[in-house]
């Protein structure tokens, strides 16, 4: 890190060792990021809600000034890339998905694995999209909403089992 970078944490965060973490960046408790991820905030502030994960490989970037929000309770996939988009709570980015600048995931929603947001692109709350470029598939359904409710829960415990940072 260097002088330039503000990133404050609460409690319960845990950073994996070769995670790079750049810039303004602001952790909620119980958020984890791990192996390889990357998040730069060049340019504007990068939000991460409480319990969230950002799995290996990720890269997360802001866009100019307008900065990057993930909620919640979110899960994004190994491997995805998040480029100044907004992320609701509750929400599931499949691995391999990228979201461009200026899109919107709602909450509650799904964005398949190997997916591709457009730049702009709207995803309401509620919703499971995939495809390249992504579209509508369906509704989300109780079983989505308890997958996506299990996955930040066992990243949570997961973190239980490492060092906090």
């Amino acid at each position: 890190m260097s002088k330039k970078d503000a990133i404050s944490k609460a409690s319960r965060v845990f950073i994996a060792p070769s995670a790079v973490l750049e810039g303004s960046i602001h952790l909620e408790s119980e958020v984890s990021i791990w192996h390889g991820a990357v998040l730069r905030a060049d340019e504007g502030t990068l939000f991460i809600g409480r319990g969230s994960n950002i799995q290996d490989l990720c890269l997360v970037h802001c866009e100019e000034a307008k900065g990057l929000h993930v909620g919640q309770d979110v899960t994004v996939g190994h491997g995805a890339i998040v480029h100044g988009a907004f992320i609701g709570d509750e929400t599931l980015i499949g691995m391999g998905a990228i979201l461009l600048a200026g899109s919107r995931v709602g909450a509650g929603c799904i964005l398949a694995a190997g997916s591709l947001l457009p730049e702009g692109a709207v995803i309401p709350d509620g919703e499971v999209w995939m495809g390249t470029p992504a579209r509508k598939l369906r509704e989300t359904t109780p079983e989505d909403m308890a997958r996506i409710r299990s996955s930040s829960a066992h990243y949570q415990e997961q973190i239980k089992e490492r060092n906090y940072e």
